[in-house]
């Protein structure tokens, strides 16, 4: 309740595709209206592929935003929540340095399986191990060598996206050591977002 909670942040996170994309907006005028605080901050998700044999890759196909369309969605969203008062990050990000990408990070799901990627979770090909069992080594999904391509194609995002999802980059092409380059929507939502900031 953010009238007595006064232990710190509230983070409101709105996840859209092409079904409620239209809503977003009155959804924000309805955050600014009912939970206009300090404390509030509201991020912006789109709803994107998942692993190739699960059932809601069937409404994902239909309705999900490609990358290539993010451009005609989150810049909008992002000056609607500044306009309503908001401060949303001045750029969009995808992953950087999440917690599977941090040595000593780990998710342990309720049933003891030990989890490096967040996104993973339930999933078997995520496992790293089990609490019971006891685990000596949890590797990270940082992957050095993943950077080389994203030197060689001399990408000024790396320090954004520090060489994609581990997930998405599963996802999408069978394999978490290997890249899922967003460059193309870095380049143009970003472009977007700095116009709004500073010329209008």
């Amino acid at each position: 309740n953010l009238a007595t909670d006064t232990s710190g942040k509230f983070r409101i996170r709105i996840n859209y595709d092409k079904e409620n994309a239209a809503t977003v907006p009155e959804t924000i005028d309805f955050l600014a209206n009912e939970f206009q605080d300090d404390r509030v901050e509201v991020t912006l998700g789109y709803i994107t592929k998942t692993m190739d044999e699960l059932e809601s890759n069937t409404y994902i196909n239909k309705n999900g935003i490609q990358l290539s369309e993010l451009v005609d969605y989150y810049p909008a969203f992002h000056k609607k929540l500044r306009e309503k008062g908001y401060d949303p990050e001045n750029l969009l990000i995808f992953d950087g340095l999440c917690v599977s990408k941090m040595r000593h990070n780990m998710v342990i799901s309720p049933t003891g399986e030990i989890y490096k990627c967040p996104s993973g979770v339930g999933m078997d090909e995520f496992v790293e191990g089990h609490i019971k069992e006891g685990v000596t080594e949890i590797k990270d999904y940082l992957f050095y060598e993943l950077y080389d391509y994203c030197f060689e194609q001399k990408c000024p995002f790396i320090p954004l996206c520090q060489t994609s999802c581990r997930f998405l980059a599963a996802a999408k092409n069978g394999k978490i050591d290997s890249v899922d380059c967003k460059r193309e929507a870095l380049e143009k939502v970003n472009v977007e977002l700095l116009k709004d900031q500073y010329m209008t």
